[in-house]
């Protein structure tokens, strides 16, 4: 990855994570298919942008914290 492309990732990060973690449509209202399809607009935006692997990989990362979190409280509990 390019220094452009970092500087321009490092921006961008946490408009990524929030798409990557959005709920999905909550009800059938209009003004929530909305707020869902921008999302989805969006994470497409995002992955033209940076390409499909790497937010892939965010995604991956981000749903895999409570793995990390789980083994960093069992690490402190070992310690204890």
């Amino acid at each position: 990855m390019n220094q452009e492309t970092f500087n321009s990732l490092k921006l961008d990060i946490c408009d990524i994570v929030h798409y990557l973690t959005a709920p999905e449509e909550q009800d059938e209202s209009e003004s929530e298919w909305e707020r869902f399809d921008r999302v989805m607009v969006n994470q497409r935006l995002f992955e033209e942008k940076y390409g499909v692997e790497l937010i892939d990989t965010i995604k991956a990362l981000i749903h895999d914290i409570p793995n990390k979190v789980a083994l960093v409280a069992k690490i402190r509990e070992e310690k204890s």
